[in-house]
């Protein structure tokens, strides 16, 4: 996942610290916010199966927004909006769950109850955040254009086809011939064109 090409060992050592810190804080965050959760639905009548069912349904909103999220990111498409809704949902509902159960207590309690949901959200988003980043090369730079490129075409291959009607590389001569043509070219641009096609046939041997 984070051993691509040109990635140094320091790089890949950092991103794997980096998942190993957010598994820990998302793996205790988690439990306790699942815990909340469970508290909170089993004190409504929901007990049993159901119970313990709820909560799952919260995080596992988060964890598949996240998911669409990530996989628009990889295939660099637009992500759909009902996977940024589905996320902001599921965010306020564990959100919300939270901090009910720690609501008894005071203002103080329902805050300590909210951080591991807190916790939970921020771990798993920036573990996407990490991941998005890799999964998203960098776009090159590209290279300064071709001289050939920024001309037309054709006036380089009438200017090569001169050179090998007339069999000499005299860009004064080039132009002289092309002229008697009707056909105009600066003599700067056929000796770069003569210039460019003795190092590519100079590179090919």
């Amino acid at each position: 996942m984070f051993g691509g090409r040109g990635v140094s060992q320091s790089e890949k050592l950092t991103r794997w610290c980096a998942v190993a810190g957010v598994a820990v804080v998302a793996a205790f965050a988690g439990w306790a916010s699942y815990t909340h959760a469970h508290d909170v639905v089993a004190s409504h009548g929901e007990t049993g199966t159901l119970g313990y069912g709820y909560p799952a349904t919260i995080d596992g909103l988060i964890i598949a927004a996240s998911m669409v999220l990530l996989d628009s990111a990889r295939r660099k498409i637009p992500a759909p909006a009902l996977a940024y809704w589905a996320l902001g949902l599921g965010m306020g509902v564990t959100l919300f769950a939270n901090i009910l159960a720690g609501l008894a207590s005071g203002p103080l309690g329902a805050f300590w109850s909210a951080w591991p949901a807190v916790a939970l959200i921020v771990a798993f988003e920036t573990l996407m955040i990490l991941i998005r980043r890799t999964a998203t090369p960098p776009v090159a730079t590209p290279d300064a254009p071709d001289t050939d490129e920024t001309q037309p075409a054709t006036q380089a291959d009438v200017i090569r086809a001169a050179v090998a009607e007339l069999g000499t590389n005299d860009a004064t001569v080039v132009v002289a011939y092309l002229a008697d043509r009707g056909v105009t070219v600066a003599r700067q641009r056929v000796c770069d064109v003569i210039r460019r096609d003795r190092v590519k046939v100079a590179g090919l041997r």
